[in-house]
């Protein structure tokens, strides 16, 4: 029977290369953060986590669209294909993120912000989207490669852009100006390598552009499920802003545990999306469990048994009133980790309930921190609590189908 998975050789150049390229970019990520903290002020870090929280959800929106466009592109890799795209992107995208910058602004002084700070987030979603749609475009060619150069290559501009303008005193502005290099340098570098690789056929030329099209439940699914984690600065800065500078630190810490497992995550998603058996689904979610928990337990019991040791690594001696904090918080994160592998599961699963447990969460979250937020040892307890209450519902959505597919006769 003939290979049908030709290329393999090709396949494991390019899965390599991203994987590089993948830890490289989260690295630079994670550092530009701690950069951040160590260079700003408390309060300044606080507000910038809070921003950050919401350019945050906006990348897990704009990931979908990147997935989108990369589905249609691959039915039709053509410049008309780029161009369609990218309109369709920016004219859907644009005014809504508009209405919703300008809708911020008055609200900005409720987190500590100012309304240029707000303004400016909003400038880096509306880079953002073009951006990630030139990405999946590039991914839908096949060139998997370029798409991570390019995504490095962002990363790096951040840090040769941001850390300057942070040390020259641009403060918070200077933080999210990072931010907004980033996005244009990918949307230029990777709108310019898709037009090189592709030409359109006469024929295709006159075409019209193919629609971009989002299953609803999907995208729900996929951002409702970071917005416990992405938001928890924003509800400490509206709720607790005294509590801000330290409960960004601690998180910054905390969340690393995340950053640690989502290869895993990344790297089974696309299997289980090419993957046509539930039951072989169903253990590769098991599998990926496995490594998720190892990873997130192994790392939080690191952070919880060495706290003063995390915190003056991290930060010095800025948090160390705060680092008793961190080790519940960092197995918090653990069950958000596996949460988030839940979700993708039942994203592939096909399942139109996967928003569920993440929007329960984040209706309790507000409830919570609203009645609750005396103490930075409170305010760390409700996040804990949000983490576990999305993981238990999550498990009692996804559970019942995993033991279905895997008792199930072939």
């Amino acid at each position: 029977m003939p290979n049908p998975h030709p290329g393999w050789r090709v396949l494991v150049a390019d899965l390599l290369f991203f994987g590089a390229a993948f830890a490289l970019v989260n690295i630079i990520a994670y550092l530009y953060i701690v950069i951040a903290g160590r260079t700003l002020a408390a309060e300044e870090f606080g507000v910038f986590n809070a921003l950050f929280g919401l350019i945050a959800i906006a990348g897990f929106l704009a990931s979908s669209v990147q997935l989108a466009v990369t589905q249609v592109t691959a039915l039709d890799p053509s410049r008309s294909a780029l161009t369609a795209l990218m309109r369709a992107t920016f004219r859907i995208g644009s005014p809504i993120i508009a209405v919703l910058t300008c809708a911020g602004l008055p609200a900005a002084s409720a987190i500590g912000a100012d309304p240029k700070q707000v303004a400016l987030a909003g400038a880096v979603v509306l880079a953002m989207f073009p951006g990630f749609t030139a990405m999946g475009f590039l991914a839908g060619i096949g060139r998997i490669r370029a798409q991570a150069g390019v995504n490095l290559l962002g990363a790096v501009a951040r840090i040769a852009t941001g850390w300057p303008l942070m040390i020259a005193g641009a403060g918070v502005m200077g933080a999210i100006l990072g931010y907004l290099f980033t996005y244009l340098v990918i949307v230029v570098l990777a709108w310019h390598l898709s037009w090189q690789f592709v030409k359109d056929r006469r024929s295709d030329a006159a075409k019209p552009g193919p629609p971009l099209r989002l299953e609803p439940s999907a995208v729900a699914t996929f951002v409702l499920a970071f917005a416990p984690f992405a938001l928890d600065q924003l509800l400490v800065q509206g709720f607790a802003p005294s509590l801000g500078g330290d409960y960004a630190a601690i998180a910054t810490m905390a969340k690393v545990v995340f950053f640690a497992t989502w290869p895993i995550i990344a790297v089974a998603y696309p299997h289980l999306l090419r993957r046509f058996d539930d039951k072989g689904r169903a253990r590769l979610v098991g599998l990926a469990a496995a490594g998720v928990f190892s990873t997130a337990v192994g790392l939080a019991w690191v952070l919880a048994t060495f706290p003063g040791e995390s915190t003056e690594i991290f930060f010095g001696n800025r948090y160390s009133d705060a680092a008793a904090h961190v080790g519940s918080l960092a197995f918090g994160v653990a069950c958000f980790s596996m949460t988030v592998l839940g979700a993708h599961a039942l994203i592939a699963f096909g399942s139109r309930m996967g928003f569920l447990p993440s929007l329960v969460a984040l209706a309790a979250s507000v409830c919570l921190y609203a009645a609750r937020h005396d103490s930075l040892a409170t305010v760390v307890s409700n996040q804990v609590w949000v983490y576990e209450l999305q993981l238990l519902l999550m498990l009692a959505l996804l559970g019942p189908r995993m033991a279905q597919f895997l008792v199930r006769k072939r």
